[in-house]
């Protein structure tokens, strides 16, 4: 028997192997590198049986976590899990960032342990429904702690951490926990993080996690009514994109995000969407005729896709913005035109099928606009000559 299988066969000290493994799972962590996420990956799956068993998860839960969060001065309790009597959510763009340095002197996470988190997080990750759903007491204080704390570096740990938790909760669980409240107005929070206050570098994937677990949480909330469903949705088209746009707009990376999620809520909402068209149909035209997006053609990529979405959902409510919407057509076409490569196909594409949705809609109607618009500039008489 080799020094190795005595260790893994060993239940006394083969949680702590998996800790050690576990704690280069975690690819963003500033101390792994590839070689080392490659072998403690190849040691946890030959000895899968040994190093993550169900009681093995448990004891890391147990004693390799949860007491590096206990001495933290703001416990966590269950009271929280009440929902709050208003449903107005207050919101805080900036918390004091890093405010917390005399805090974390007194919080064994991190100081005495700095990688429990990347530990909970990987574990998360292996966790089986069963484990969560019967130690869930064990799990939702270190997540709430790490969503609380002022580093930006730890409210994207946490939301990560809980994207693997949420992905294995169903609509019962949540109702009868709380969690869905609790989280809700957490991860609205994180939705304020936007540069230059923090670096896009932490932000984008802070917003991208937190929009994530927020469209799930809805999900599991409102299982069955969508009428209730999309009123969740409506807060996170406010905090999320509206605000985005108005306070990091531009910054091209996070253009790109708020443009990808208006088309993924649109497309969620459906007709609902059209309570909100009077500011979405400006907002992205507005991207699609900036003509400084030529250098981040990535940006109107995804708002010509933004406004296709739009148009095919909230049809029945388009025709009064028709101007607008051909403002922002236009101006994108006649700055791309002469340009080539495949996104700028892809525009062209795209453009071209919005074009001929709004003619579909409004018929005859558009003729008129048409003919001024080539009066106005030859170069568009190529663009509508097919519609």
């Amino acid at each position: 028997m080799s020094f190795f299988t005595f260790l893994a066969t060993n239940s006394q000290i083969n949680d702590k192997i998996t800790q050690v493994l576990a704690t280069y799972q975690i690819k963003t962590d500033p101390w792994t590198s590839e070689d080392n996420y490659i072998i403690s990956s190849r040691i946890l799956e030959t000895w899968k049986s040994n190093l993550i068993t169900k009681e093995v998860l448990i004891r890391i839960l147990m004693d390799g976590i949860r007491p590096y969060f206990s001495f933290h001065k703001n416990k966590y309790s269950f009271a929280r899990y009440k929902k709050p009597e208003s449903e107005k959510t207050i919101y805080t763009r900036y918390e004091n960032i890093y405010s917390a340095l005399e805090d974390s002197k007194i919080e064994p996470w991190k100081t005495e342990k700095v990688e429990c988190a990347s530990i909970l997080e990987w574990t998360l990750s292996v966790c089986q429904k069963e484990i969560i759903e019967n130690n869930f007491f064990l799990i939702i204080p270190p997540l709430v702690i790490l969503l609380e704390d002022a580093n930006p570096n730890f409210k994207l740990k946490s939301t990560r951490c809980l994207h693997h938790l949420l992905s294995k909760c169903d609509n019962v669980f949540v109702e009868k926990t709380g969690i869905g409240n609790l989280f809700w107005e957490q991860l609205i929070q994180c939705l304020s993080y936007h540069p230059p206050s923090i670096h896009v570098t932490i932000s984008i994937p802070l917003l991208k996690t937190s929009l994530n677990n927020l469209i799930m949480l809805a999900l599991l909330i409102q299982p069955e009514s969508k009428s209730q469903r999309v009123k969740l949705y409506d807060k996170i088209i406010y905090a999320g994109v509206f605000n985005g746009m108005l306070y990091s707009g531009e910054q091209p990376d996070m253009v790109i995000l708020f443009m990808e999620y208006t088309r993924k809520l649109v497309n969620m909402m459906g007709i609902y969407a059209t309570k909100h068209i009077k500011m979405l149909i400006p907002l992205v035209s507005s991207v699609l005729e900036n003509s400084f997006q030529l250098n981040h053609l990535q940006q109107l990529v995804e708002a010509s896709k933004a406004l296709k979405t739009i148009i095919c959902v909230c049809w029945p409510r388009i025709g009064p913005y028709h101007p607008t919407i051909l403002k922002g057509i236009c101006f994108c076409w006649l700055n791309i035109q002469s340009q080539k490569g495949s996104l700028i196909d892809e525009i062209k594409k795209e453009l071209n099928y919005c074009i001929k949705a709004l003619k579909k809609i409004m018929g005859t109607e558009l003729d008129k606009d048409f003919q001024a618009l080539m009066n106005a500039d030859p170069n568009m008489i190529s663009f509508f000559k097919d519609i």
